[in-house]
């Protein structure tokens, strides 16, 4: 099982987004971390950090398949993943 690394800190917990371009730009920590990642994957491992940092920092107990899923939407473009962050820290009223 992967576990969260320092390779991308955690996104903070914006939004709500009105546009894409907004997302962008508070997922920059994860174009950070993925370009200093000249690995196959950066994006993705950077993201699935992102996310299983929110996840944990919310009390989230992940199972073997939610990892599996995690690691699925951390394919997905950095600024997804943000907004997709952001609603996991919001709902938990921001924790960090």
């Amino acid at each position: 099982m992967h576990k969260p690394t320092d390779s991308a800190p955690p996104a903070p917990p914006h939004g709500p987004y009105e546009r894409e371009a907004d997302a962008r730009r508070d997922a920059e920590a994860i174009y950070i971390a993925a370009r200093r990642d000249h690995q196959r994957g950066a994006m993705t491992r950077a993201n699935a950090d992102v996310l299983r940092t929110a996840l944990s920092r919310a009390g989230v107990e992940m199972g073997a398949y939610d990892n599996t899923i995690v690691f699925w939407v951390a394919g997905w473009e950095p600024s997804t993943v943000q907004v997709i962050t952001s609603w996991i820290e919001r709902a938990n009223g921001g924790a960090r």
